[in-house]
């Protein structure tokens, strides 16, 4: 009886993370497109637009991505991002820090980066957006929301 009620104890006390955590729209493996930089020539600005794969799993009450993206031509990979938000339904924002190099004129130099990822999954499709704040730049130090999507990978 006492094995019992223990098991059934310990059932119910991991019940409510596990079926959450296999439940969460966002969880799984994910192919994504989104704006991963800014190059401005001549006083233009174009968008720098990257695709790559996002893998998300729920541990605990967090919800943990790897962003991996593929590099653009003639650039060198970046490290994947790992992404971390507290576990909540609905939209899920994550805010990734870094150090990011920046070009001017020819001239490279170390800046730090903060990225904000909001994601809105529904079903097998992601809609969202990103935006980057660069300290040091001045009115050129930033990128509005710009739109990310995705599909997930079925395996």
């Amino acid at each position: 009886m006492i094995r019992s009620l223990i098991a059934l104890v310990v059932a119910v006390a991991v019940a409510p993370h596990g079926v959450h955590a296999q439940t969460h729209p966002l969880a799984g493996d994910w192919s994504v497109s989104l704006a991963s930089g800014m190059r401005i020539e001549n006083g233009e600005q174009t968008i720098i637009t990257q695709k790559g794969t996002m893998s998300v799993v729920i541990v605990g009450d967090s919800i943990i991505a790897t962003l991996k993206m593929q590099p653009p031509e003639g650039m060198p990979a970046r490290p994947a991002s790992r992404l971390a938000a507290k576990l909540a339904a609905g939209k899920v924002v994550f805010t990734d820090k870094r150090e990011a190099t920046v070009s001017m004129n020819g001239e490279e130099q170390k800046v730090m980066s903060t990225s904000t990822f909001t994601f809105d999954p529904s079903g097998d499709v992601l809609a969202g957006t990103v935006s980057r704040e660069i300290q040091g730049m001045g009115g050129m130090g930033g990128m509005g929301a710009q739109p990310i999507t995705g599909a997930r990978i079925k395996h």
